[in-house]
This record gives C-alpha cells, sequence and structure tokens, in this order.
C-alpha cells in the first residue's frame, strides 16, 4: 500500500520515495509520527497517526524553537518534514503565538441601518495563522473587548498570503456615531484591535417618487 501523505493540523507529510517490507509498500497505518526540534536529525517525542497532540521527551529552556513532525515507517526511513511550527517558552510555560493585526478596514452603509464590515488579513511574517476574527463595535461607551459584536471563522492563512473578510451588522441606532475595529485570534491568544473605524448608520430610505404627472404640445 503505497503511504501517501498524512495531514494534522500543522502540515502535510510527504510520501516516501521507496520503503519496502517483504516487496510491498508498508502501509501508513504500520507508522509512527516524530516531533522534532529544530531540524534535528532525531525525534524529541512521538506520535500515533491519528493524533493531533502530542508531548516532548525533553523539558525545553526558555527560548524560541521550531517544531516540525515527520512520518516514521516501520522500516526507520523519515518522511518528509512538515511545515515548521515556532514554539516560544518563557518562564518554563508556554507562549502562546499571536496573529498578526487585520487592517484595511472599511464600513459600507445600507439603507436600512446596518453595516458592511470589510478587512484584509496579511500572513507576511505571522507568528501563527488565526483560526477566527472578532468584531468589536462601540455606539459611544467604548470597545467591550470581552464580548465580540461578530465572529468570524477562517481556514488556515498560508505564510505570505493574504485574505480579505466581510461580516454585516444587525440594524444600528440610526444617525448615532459608531466606530469599529477588527482582531485576529486563536483559541489561546487574539491580536491587538485594528485602528477604529468611525461610521454614522442612516436608516432613512432613499426618496421615492409615487406619482407624477406629464403634459404635452403639439405644435402646429
Amino acid at each position: 500500500m503505497n503511504p501517501y501523505f498524512y495531514s494534522l493540523d500543522e502540515g502535510d507529510f510527504g510520501l516516501f520515495d521507496s520503503c519496502l517490507t517483504e516487496g510491498e509498500f508498508v502501509s501508513i497505518a504500520a507508522t509512527t509520527i516524530g516531533v522534532f526540534i529544530d531540524g534535528s536529525s532525531w525525534p524529541a517525542g512521538l506520535m500515533d497517526p491519528d493524533d493531533t497532540t502530542g508531548s516532548l521527551g525533553v523539558a525545553l529552556a526558555d527560548g524560541t524553537y521550531s517544531l516540525t513532525r515527520r512520518i516514521i515507517c516501520v522500516c526507520g526511513q523519515y518522511g518528509d518534514a512538515s511545515e515548521a511550527t515556532t514554539v516560544v517558552i518563557s518562564g518554563g510555560a508556554l507562549v502562546p503565538l499571536v496573529p498578526n493585526v487585520p487592517d484595511e478596514v472599511t464600513v459600507t452603509l445600507a439603507a436600512d441601518g446596518t453595516a458592511v464590515i470589510r478587512w484584509s488579513y496579511d500572513g507576511v511574517d505571522q507568528a501563527i495563522s488565526p483560526t477566527k476574527f472578532n468584531i468589536y463595535i462601540d455606539a459611544g461607551s467604548g470597545f467591550d473587548y470581552d464580548t465580540p459584536d461578530g465572529t468570524v471563522t477562517t481556514a488556515t492563512v498560508r505564510d505570505g498570503s493574504q485574505i480579505s473578510r466581510t461580516w454585516t451588522t444587525g440594524e444600528l441606532d440610526d444617525g448615532v456615531w459608531h466606530q469599529v475595529c477588527v482582531t485576529a485570534a486563536t483559541a489561546s491568544a487574539e491580536s491587538s484591535p485594528s485602528t477604529a473605524v468611525q461610521f454614522q448608520p442612516d436608516a432613512t430610505d432613499p426618496t421615492v417618487v409615487s406619482s407624477f404627472t406629464a403634459s404635452y404640445e403639439v405644435n402646429a
């Protein structure tokens, strides 16, 4: 059986070029996953192929580390390395990685008193991809960063790529100045808020012509 790449949350694993046992390709079920630190040639921890979490067999001193994972076949060969995950240890504890700050926040007003919020996220030099974006709206009493007014989930943002997302508010207080900001977040960390953008909802529909009269004159 050909052991094609096995996907986990942090990356993909490549196909073995050759891995023969008694003339047959070794099944992926007969493999384990090794966790490697800073490109080392020996795994610091092992995971079952079905696991998405694992533990290291070594204690890490304070510092920044690059972790990758590779398939380890029963024949002893290693698969390709996954994408690297950066881990920061401080005071003996794991420091949550924080996504970049969203930018290019714009507001488009609608006639029903709602507003469409649009923003961009740039994955260049990000420490970690966000899994969601939180939207906060202030109507004069300040932002409540404990309770987002809206949340938009996102798939993994690849390093170096840029995405844009939108979210539509409910009906807002007509004529009252509001401001909005957006954060990028994971399950354990949240970025600083974007630059706030001010806007004033207008729930007044455009004037509609309900009737009209017309006349014409025929010139002799």
